[in-house]
């Protein structure tokens, strides 16, 4: 095989690069920072101390004149006008904003590191952002691949890069940052960091029952005291109609065992979604009998707490359904 057919099949390795014991992200990107002749980044969101974390060997690659492009974006207003700002402070880095808000109508998340020294490239492709969780602490999976600069892969990751690079939307630094700038608007990210708490705390949600509810529990009661067998709950959908299940389950379990409450994991807790005409929809619940075994002998299951029991009702008016014009519906 001749020299440049060699390198044309030039066989790449990789490697997984994540966060965990004796391991980062952050060390591998610096790793290929401090051996490269040449870099480019393509990352959508920077954060002030994900900057930080680089800024001395950023600071070393500027003094032994190490060229790098690095592209970013202005894709949900993460990144902040100060960080463009650092980032674009240092003599050796050609910056570009890849705006998103100009007419662009998609996204830009790419993550990407790529390290050329010599005739070999080092790519770092995956789910990290220049963030200090991404590159240190946040469950991260990357692959690192090393590749001689005409192998395919190499091509074409490099290829990609100049392709988004010398896009109409990426916009230099120097003529972004002045029209960005007076229209940043930091993003709220109270909400976001919220819904872990929320979570945690579901199991304190209680269900309380509107008057509606609370007559139709009353109803379903006076049915389960009366052993009957079939029902049926007709309810409009603004009056909360899967909030109807979760709430019989609790009383149930309340009349059987007094010294437990179970609170049910949200507000549609076990509710049915299967689509219904818009104006009415129908439940279907199993209804247990008051006492287990006191159900009529030639029942189905006499005493079971599983048969189903379907309930008739209007606007949480129950009663046994039946023949006979009193039980009729329009």
């Amino acid at each position: 095989m001749s020299e440049s057919n060699r390198l044309l099949n030039f066989a790449t390795s990789s490697e997984l690069i994540a966060n965990g014991e004796g391991r980062n992200v952050l060390s591998a990107i610096e790793d290929g920072l401090r051996n490269c002749d040449e870099f480019l980044i393509s990352v959508a969101f920077i954060t002030p101390e994900g900057l930080l974390t680089l800024k001395p060997i950023l600071k070393e690659l500027e003094e032994r004149g190490v060229h790098g492009r690095v592209l970013t974006t202005d894709y949900l207003g993460f990144n902040s006008p100060k960080v463009l700002e650092d980032l674009g402070s240092l003599n050796n880095i050609d910056l570009k904003v890849y705006c998103t808000t100009q007419g662009s109508n998609h996204g830009f998340h790419t993550k990407g590191y790529i390290f050329k020294k010599d005739e070999s490239y080092q790519i770092i492709v995956g789910s990290s952002n220049l963030t200090i969780n991404a590159l240190k602490k946040n469950r991260e999976w990357n692959t690192r691949s090393e590749a001689h600069c005409d192998d395919t892969y190499a091509r074409e990751i490099t290829e990609e890069f100049d392709l988004y690079w010398n896009s109409e939307f990426a916009i230099p630094y120097e003529e972004f940052i002045p029209w960005y700038r007076p229209r940043w608007v930091r993003p709220d990210h109270t909400s976001q960091k919220n819904i872990a708490e929320q979570f945690r705390k579901v199991d304190l949600v209680q269900l309380e029952p509107n008057s509606m509810q609370e007559q139709f529990i009353n109803n379903f009661n006076e049915l389960r005291a009366n052993n009957s067998k079939r029902g049926l709950l007709i309810s409009a959908l603004r009056l909360h109609q899967k909030r109807h299940r979760p709430l019989l389950f609790r009383q149930i379990c309340q009349d059987r065992h007094p010294s437990v409450r179970p609170v049910p994991r949200g507000p549609a807790a076990g509710a049915s979604h299967r689509r219904r005409h818009p104006e009415e929809r129908a439940v279907r619940a199993p209804v247990p009998q008051a006492r287990p075994g006191c159900g009529p002998a030639d029942g189905p299951a006499a005493g079971s707490a599983g048969a189903a029991a379907p309930l008739c009702g209007r606007r949480g008016q129950l009663y046994p359904r039946g023949p006979g014009p009193e039980h009729a519906h329009p």
